[in-house]
């Protein structure tokens, strides 16, 4: 089974190069159209805490026997194993008509809390998924380039309610060309892109998003403004609208958004992390990590 599928380059779009666009495939639309169908009988899925894994967020999640379908659970159940067997992409993949007529946020929503309660259910506590909630910021809001690094390595992420005025555009760095950047800005130490290198490539035991955010936007670093100015020039941006979205490799390329006019609600996006076996098999060889 194939969850996502190649398709062109949405019409507003034509022009931009170097990414992979996917949307779902034909037997995808198809059970998240069922899952539209029956969502009004599902429950509301919980808001959940991970105690097994410092710094963690709270995660949705919904047990997959609250499905009453069962060629639609082992649709879900299936998914979960495929989406554990993908090799996490190092390209930019964007996503088209994830979100549709037919397929509403609150699907997708139930989705990802299927995905993650089964995919939690066969994880090993260092690898556990997430589906966390979206935070709740006023207008003129931006969030500067970051990586999230949360255990999971793969990131998933569809809009939903995006600004009206096409504000808070999608911005995307790839790692090599941040490397670039710290290296040629005067008055960087030599060791900084080290640190910046070590944060992405060592397994981690607890989410670093703060220490990594901290390498780059501090206050304290007297190179802080050039290296934004840069970063920022060197980003491809651009605007996605609701129904797209992206599945980045957490490590390989910094993700963030320009200034939003609007006030971000905990509708803007939805979220799904997890970690692939290939990434867990990576992992299980740096056990004192």
């Amino acid at each position: 089974m194939v969850l996502l599928r190649r398709c062109a380059n949405p019409a507003r779009l034509t022009k931009l190069k170097g990414v992979i666009w996917k949307t779902w495939s034909t037997e995808a639309r198809q059970n998240l159209r069922q899952l539209e169908c029956l969502g009004h009988r599902l429950p509301e899925p919980s808001l959940d805490d991970i105690p097994e894994v410092r710094s963690y967020p709270a995660t949705y999640s919904l047990p997959l026997n609250s499905v009453p379908d069962r060629a639609l659970r082992e649709w879900v159940r299936l998914t979960a194993v495929e989406l554990q067997a993908w090799r996490s992409p190092r390209h930019l993949t964007l996503l088209d008509r994830i979100l549709d007529s037919s397929i509403s946020g609150r699907t997708l929503h139930l989705f990802f809390s299927l995905l993650r309660a089964e995919m939690a259910r066969t994880a090993h506590p260092s690898w556990l998924p997430l589906h966390p909630p979206t935070q709740e910021r006023p207008n003129g809001t931006e969030f500067p380039l970051h990586c999230d690094l949360w255990q999971p390595e793969t990131l998933m992420n569809v809009y939903d309610a995006v600004a009206s005025d096409q504000s808070g555009e999608s911005l995307f760095l790839h790692i090599d060309k941040l490397i670039a950047i710290l290296e040629t800005i005067h008055g960087v130490p030599p060791t900084h892109a080290h640190k910046v290198r070590s944060a992405l490539r060592n397994p981690l035991s607890h989410n670093a998003y703060d220490k990594f955010y901290d390498l780059l936007h501090h206050r304290r670093h007297p190179f802080r403004g050039e290296l934004q100015k840069q970063m920022h020039h060197a980003a491809l941006s651009v605007f996605l609208d609701r129904g797209q979205g992206y599945v980045v490799h957490d490590r390989t390329w910094l993700h963030g958004h320009a200034t939003c006019n609007q006030r971000i609600t905990g509708q803007r996006l939805y979220r799904l992390v997890f970690a692939t076996r290939s990434q867990q098999r990576i992992t299980s060889l740096h056990p004192d990590h």
